[in-house]
């Protein structure tokens, strides 16, 4: 059986964060995968072992809400992807203070775009792994106006006044997976069978590393030495 953690930073004042760690982390468990709820990312500066309190997990579901993570944490955190674990990144996590961390998560939060920023709207989707079996659906959700990076795939979306916007994407980075999961905001997102489908789509497909030169990725600065005994 493979782990997972549920990794919870800031406060649910405007997400509902803990409501998110319960139903994240049932539907992670129900994909076969171990998992545990942490508040804060204190595991992450550890580095992992192979065995311990620390081990690698297969699985990092990432939901930061008004909190940061500190330096040693994000670097952490780019550690355990480019090693290969998988990272499933949830709404607010994309709202980022620098740029540190835009390559591992793929996307930026710009701002919510024009008024209204929640309404009901259709979900388009591509063909992905993530995406199988996931009827096109319609959700009440908050917006957010994203920056992609290069080289991400852009795996759902929905029709804005100013363009497409983009609501899960995917990509690699070193031998990790990640998914951004733009949904998220309350448990209206928790609640739509088709959101849940995404979820335990993408815990699945996390699960495996970017094994083929094919799909892993380059990161932006050298992995040590420590970055690169995930087997």
């Amino acid at each position: 059986m493979g782990t997972a953690t549920v990794m919870l930073v800031g406060d649910d004042v405007y997400e509902d964060l803990f409501g998110a760690g319960v139903e994240l982390q049932a539907m992670l468990a129900d994909e076969g995968l171990a998992t545990r709820v942490r508040i804060g990312a204190g595991s992450l500066r550890e580095p992992a072992s192979a065995s311990g309190p620390h081990a690698p997990d297969d699985v990092i579901a990432l939901y930061r809400a008004a909190g940061e993570l500190d330096d040693d944490a994000r670097r952490g955190l780019e550690r355990a992807v480019a090693g290969g674990a998988g990272l499933l990144a949830v709404h607010s996590t994309a709202y980022l203070e620098d740029d540190a961390l835009v390559p591992v998560i793929g996307a930026r939060y710009l701002d919510h775009g024009p008024r209204p920023h929640e309404s009901r709207f259709a979900v388009g989707l591509a063909p992905h792994p993530v995406t199988e079996g996931v009827e096109p659906f319609e959700l009440e959700h908050e917006h957010y106006r994203l920056a992609v990076e290069p080289g991400v795939d852009v795996l759902a979306w929905r029709d804005a006044p100013y363009g497409r916007e983009p609501l899960v994407t995917a990509h690699a980075y070193g031998r990790g997976r990640v998914c951004y999961l733009q949904f998220g905001h309350d448990l209206r997102a928790w609640g739509s069978t088709e959101v849940r489908r995404l979820v335990t789509n993408a815990a699945r497909w996390l699960a495996q590393p970017a094994r083929t030169a094919a799909e892993a990725a380059p990161t932006t600065r050298p992995i040590d030495a420590e970055d690169t005994d995930r087997p």
